[in-house]
């Protein structure tokens, strides 16, 4: 039922989304276009939040019978090819969680709207709030108006996407506007000068993203800043963040504009968006520490130390639960950089475009679709790099053979092999052989083989070799060096 539609599919959603804060409910329409699937059921089943009770439902403006349970609701197999399902439904919400509504804010973000695999769709929003209030969903403000105490705003959508949030709150707003871009912040705690750091970091992030992956596809984005919400959540168009998160996670959200929204993830097989947006911000951290390229990062081992074994990066699917999130979105981050070692940094930056290039909307994407643009841009000699790097447990342990050096032609030739671990993954691995008077270093390619044959020169007789020593490739921890043989 995660993976696959029984029976219906939604492509897009036109709700209401009431908010009571004095009484902490939300009452919710929706008009959702819907199409008939095939289904190994003589019913269709849908997923909605099991604390959202339903009044009623009607196919084509004829009220249906169907079945609430634990989250999953049954109506009738559906008739028609596409039709129309208006669905009534409301809860109270918690005072905090992913959902949640308290006097000054309330939020939407964990199964509010009914869906089937969550696979991507477009939505028509309004949300009507206090006047004092504010509301935002994805996409772009079409009208607004305030009239009986409350504030109505409608929010278009024509990027088809998997989740879809709304946030609402007593917020003061601040923005910016440059290149027909407009930033904003809306704030509960920030004072005026956190919102300015928050809406600077927001502006580059965009602009430095929008350089290297393609155009931004929005000409508005918002920062909404959240008492109760503890980390981040993208809105594609708009981001959730806790104020104890702003504005540092603010370039981990905005690259959610590319990862999960222009390419949709259903977060039903695996984050690989969470590892890409992980990456991007380092990528972005990098640029702010004045270089973009890989060789001025060497953590990769010593931050790969306390990763879990298992789940496979894969099948890391569960945000919530911590291995998965530390494998979805550490683990995910630190493989795409040593993908970024093996084939470059503009091939890193061609294969994100690819990636992008390829989309097709109202689809959802996966590791394979990234794997095949990685094979399109970078051939097969790297094309293969991701393959157990995704479907394997663990990391790569390496250990050197017998080294030895001969004297040729005024030089030192040294030679060996290097040993991996099974089952073989792709690296670019240093090796340092130090002398009495200098240290040179080589990079190994290790591909498929189990032992990996180098070659490395040097002026002065060597004495030591060693194996990554600035733990710059994803591997086990621990120092592997040996003297060198000399014949």
């Amino acid at each position: 039922m995660e993976t696959d539609p029984l029976g219906i599919r939604f492509s897009h959603h036109t709700a209401e989304v009431r908010f009571r804060p004095d009484v902490s409910t939300v009452d919710i329409i929706d008009r959702a276009q819907v199409h008939r699937c095939a289904s190994p059921l003589s019913y269709a089943v849908f997923r909605l939040n099991e604390y959202y009770s339903i009044s009623s439902i009607e196919i084509d403006g004829v009220r249906i019978t169907f079945k609430q349970s634990g989250g999953f609701v049954a109506i009738p197999a559906l008739q028609r090819d596409k039709s129309l399902m208006t669905l009534r439904y409301r809860a109270i919400l918690p005072s905090k969680g992913e959902s949640y509504s308290t006097p000054s804010e309330a939020a939407l973000t964990a199964y509010w709207l009914p869906h089937s695999a969550r696979l991507p769709a477009t939505s028509t929003i309004t949300t009507l709030v206090p006047e004092d209030w504010r509301g935002i969903a994805p996409g772009r403000a079409v009208s607004s108006v305030v009239a009986g105490g409350l504030r109505r705003t409608t929010w278009q959508n024509d990027l088809p996407v998997s989740y879809i949030s709304v946030a609402a709150g007593r917020y003061r707003e601040y923005e910016t506007h440059k290149d027909g871009l407009t930033v904003s912040a809306w704030a509960l705690r920030a004072t005026p000068k956190q919102t300015e750091r928050i809406l600077e970091t927001t502006a580059n992030a965009i602009r430095w993203f929008s350089a290297r992956f393609g155009p931004f596809p929005y000409r508005r984005y918002t920062v909404v800043e959240s008492s109760v919400f503890p980390y981040g959540l993208e809105g594609y168009s708009f981001t959730i963040c806790g104020s104890q998160t702003l504005p540092d996670i603010i370039p981990h959200e905005v690259s959610h504009t590319w990862w999960g929204g222009l390419l949709p993830n259903a977060y039903t097989r695996s984050l690989w968006n969470e590892s890409l947006a992980s990456y991007s911000e380092r990528l972005y951290e990098r640029q702010k520490r004045g270089s973009e390229a890989m060789e001025s990062d060497s953590e990769a081992q010593y931050e790969g130390r306390n990763l879990p074994n298992d789940p496979p990066l894969d099948t890391a699917n569960n945000a919530m639960h911590p291995g998965h999130y530390a494998i979805g979105y550490q683990k995910g981050a630190l493989v795409l950089e040593q993908l970024e070692r093996f084939i470059g940094s503009e091939r890193m930056l061609a294969t994100l475009r690819a990636f992008l290039a390829a989309r097709s909307p109202g689809s959802a994407v996966d590791w394979p679709d990234f794997v095949a643009a990685v094979r399109k841009v970078n051939g097969p000699e790297h094309g293969g790099f991701l393959d157990e790097w995704l479907r394997s447990s663990g990391l790569p342990e390496y250990a050197l053979g017998t080294v030895t050096a001969v004297q040729k032609d005024g030089d030192y030739q040294i030679s060996g092999t290097i040993s991996t671990s099974s089952p073989v993954r792709w690296c670019l691995l240093p090796v340092v052989v130090r002398t009495s008077g200098e240290s040179v270093e080589a990079n190994v390619r290790i591909t498929g083989s189990e032992k990996t044959p180098f070659e490395i020169h040097t002026k002065s007789p060597p004495t030591e070799i060693e194996l990554d020593p600035a733990g710059m490739a994803l591997r086990r921890d621990g120092r592997v060096r040996q003297p060198i043989n000399r014949l």
